[in-house]
């Protein structure tokens, strides 16, 4: 796999912060790999590799940054990706993407003769989107085994055991990006950089959907698909985050903040946030800024 992790690390700008390779199998046969990737929030970089023979699985681990992607220069994404959203790119095909804000990327190595035991078979051209939903746990472990460095003997069969069966998990997660019932990558963004700009209006569905010239059906049934999330609860994450940041950096009234987040109701901002942080705004904020751990 030397030759993958060399290509992608030219292209990424940067070194991976370590490498999980499995023992060599008899016969050297291909087997699946996995690396850790970061790059610092403060900048903008050009990522680009040139066509590979494996197929690449990418598991965004935290924070949500700014994605433009080409795939063999035709656009693909344009928007907002966040933890847990997976991405395929097949084999063959050349990878290019600007990336803005802190990126930390699994990357998942999958060779050609495998690529047929995850449902991805030769022959698939178009990229696959998927969200890693309910599988944190099992990132953060395979991104523990690639910070501890290759393991040896029976615990690096162990390890490998494992990345095999969360890869299996991923792919089962996967849907082209062009098909009817998901969202493609430029729909998604363009609702994803609607709800960042306008969180604050009093959006309904029917004003996301005509949008993408969509029924709100079809909209409303797609964005779940391809989110794990109806859009109102993708525009109440949304204004959360929001009310989070402006909490932390300001001390203005809870009211102004929710009313500037789109509640114009204070007690329902209040009753949103204790249900999703397990605080009302005010203590939320309070035990962040001055430690008051008090129940």
């Amino acid at each position: 796999m030397t030759p993958v992790i060399e290509h992608i690390a030219n292209g990424f700008g940067v070194d991976p912060v370590s490498i999980m390779a499995p023992p060599a199998m008899a016969g050297g046969a291909p087997m699946v790999s996995a690396a850790l990737w970061s790059k610092p929030a403060a900048t903008t970089q050009r990522v680009h590799t040139p066509p590979l023979d494996v197929g690449i699985l990418s598991v965004h681990i935290d924070r949500q940054f700014q994605m433009d992607f080409q795939i063999d220069a035709e656009d693909v994404f344009r928007g907002y990706t966040g933890p847990g959203d997976v991405c395929f790119v097949p084999p063959g095909t050349r990878p290019e993407a600007d990336l803005l804000g802190h990126t930390s990327v699994l990357h998942i190595y999958v060779p050609q003769v495998q690529l047929g035991d995850i449902g991805l078979g030769p022959g698939q051209a178009v990229p696959y989107f998927g969200h890693a939903k309910g599988r944190h746990g099992a990132i953060t472990a395979l991104v523990d085994a690639c910070q501890d460095g290759p393991p040896s003997g029976l615990t690096a069969w162990a390890a490998y055991g494992r990345l095999v069966d969360f890869t299996l998990a991923l792919a089962s997660t996967l849907r082209p990006a062009n098909t009817s019932e998901r969202l493609t990558p430029f729909q998604l963004g363009r609702i994803r950089d609607h709800l960042q700009t306008h969180f604050e209006d009093a959006l309904r569905v029917a004003d996301l959907a005509a949008l993408l010239d969509l029924s709100e059906a079809h909209f409303a049934r797609a964005f779940r698909n391809s989110t794990g999330k109806t859009p109102g609860q993708a525009l109440r994450d949304t204004r959360m985050q929001a009310a989070r940041d402006l909490l932390l950096a300001s001390h203005a009234p809870i009211g102004d903040i929710a009313a500037e987040c789109g509640y114009p109701d204070p007690s329902f901002f209040a009753r949103t946030f204790k249900d999703l942080h397990g605080a009302t705004p005010a203590k939320w904020r309070r035990q962040r800024t001055q430690g008051d751990l008090r129940p």
